[in-house]
């Protein structure tokens, strides 16, 4: 059993195993709506799944030539049923399920078949934390259990009907999600931000100091007049983080100026005083910029895209245009879309080995099965050309400089 659980374990992480989990995904789901933190998450969204005019972020490999057309046929016909069975048509949901999945770093389904186990018929999502891997002795197989340790909500399904996907591996040392890698970053960011912010507030504040004079008057009857000058003089400005409102003694409407009477007695007259507050300079940007720029590296979204006077930076024309930032967001991208595509091509497999038993143990078949999807990223496209433009160059000088003893062209 622990052999069988490693096995799944060096590919995917198990939330139940971490018993802190639930706790660390409530605090990454209160991440995920944060502005800056929403951004990024949005964006590698938009990047991973992109929709094209026929409403599919993705099509099926074609499988190689030794294939017969009955199976090709067949296996067109499998992915676009399970396609529609996601719902993925309505051009939202796959965008929901991968935004959901850079938060929480787990996605997790139960394939439900027919009566007969002959056909995948739809799909219930789960809650990954529910589950834990397995190993059944009786037939050797991998199986999943659900809420192991409830003897009245404990389900024991197989591999083959469970789709569980994650962001890193048990035995990796990282974040569990890509919001967590973002969290210390925002904070630190945050803390700078608040800290600017208050040194504004205080130097815009006007301290305000009054001298009451108590001359002849006893210890009670003076507390009681200084009482008094408190509540008739002192000011409770309250802020609404919700709204972004202020309220000044419980009106929002703010006041222009305020005038203040005093009377002129025997005791003398009440002394009022504008104080100005003092402290360390704290509205330079320096700081700001690099903590800024900390959570902009987290992000792994490449520099130039945050140039907001230009609309996020240029659309490259040629491959020479494009940076190593590129390339490296490029490869990320690629990557979340290894992990995520296992919500297709693990049903497909299935349904394929259905059709036709003799598949399964047929591992060209089984590494050929995948999808690819769809992208705005030309750079593997002129990567391509340019590898392209070079052979044929290579090969028209070879043509013309390449010849024989008696001067002909060699080819």
């Amino acid at each position: 059993s622990q052999k069988a659980i490693a096995s799944v374990m060096a590919k995917k992480s198990i939330p139940y195993l971490d018993r802190a989990y639930p706790d660390k995904r409530r605090i990454l789901r209160e991440y995920s709506i944060k502005d800056e933190v929403r951004d990024f998450v949005t964006t590698l969204a938009d990047e991973v799944v992109i929709y094209g005019d026929d409403k599919k972020f993705c099509k099926p490999r074609s499988l190689p030539d030794e294939y017969s057309q009955e199976i090709k046929n067949k296996y067109q016909e499998t992915f676009e049923k399970i396609y529609s069975k996601f719902g993925f048509n309505d051009g939202m949901t796959a965008w929901y399920f991968i935004k959901g999945f850079l938060i929480d770093g787990y996605l997790a389904f139960e394939i439900v078949y027919d009566d007969k186990f002959k056909n995948i018929i739809h799909f219930n999502q789960l809650d990954p934390v529910t589950l834990v891997p397995g190993y059944e002795p009786t037939t050797g197989k991998h199986i999943w259990i659900q809420y192991p340790e409830d003897p009245q909500l404990r389900r024991i399904l197989l591999d083959s009907q469970i789709i569980f996907m994650s962001y890193s591996t048990q035995r990796e040392y990282s974040e569990t999600s890509y919001v967590e890698g973002l969290i210390r970053p925002y904070n630190q960011l945050k803390i700078m931000e608040q800290t600017r912010l208050m040194f504004n507030m205080l130097n815009a504040m006007i301290y305000q100091k009054f001298t009451i004079p108590v001359t002849g008057l006893s210890r009670q009857r003076a507390e009681e007049q200084i009482a008094q000058l408190i509540a008739d003089y002192s000011e409770e400005v309250e802020w609404d983080d919700s709204m972004g409102t202020v309220t000044i003694n419980g009106s929002k409407h703010l006041p222009y100026n305020k005038q203040l009477w005093f009377p002129d007695g025997e005791s003398g007259t009440p002394q009022f005083e504008l104080v100005s507050p003092e402290g360390h300079n704290l509205n330079e940007s320096d700081m700001l910029t690099w903590f800024f720029n900390a959570l902009k590296r987290a992000s792994r979204i490449p520099f130039s895209r945050f140039d907001k006077d230009n609309g996020g930076g240029n659309i490259f024309s040629d491959a020479s245009e494009m940076t190593r930032d590129e390339v490296k967001f490029s490869n990320f991208i690629n990557r979340l879309r290894m992990a995520f595509k296992e919500i297709i091509v693990k049903p497909i497999k299935l349904q394929m080995i259905i059709e036709f038993p003799e598949l399964i143990k047929d591992e060209i078949f089984q590494n050929a099965v995948g999808v690819e999807f769809n992208s705005n990223d030309l750079f593997e496209e002129w990567k391509r050309l340019n590898n392209l433009q070079k052979r044929s160059e290579i090969v028209a000088s070879m043509l013309s400089s390449i010849q024989t003893a008696d001067g002909q062209s060699y080819f």
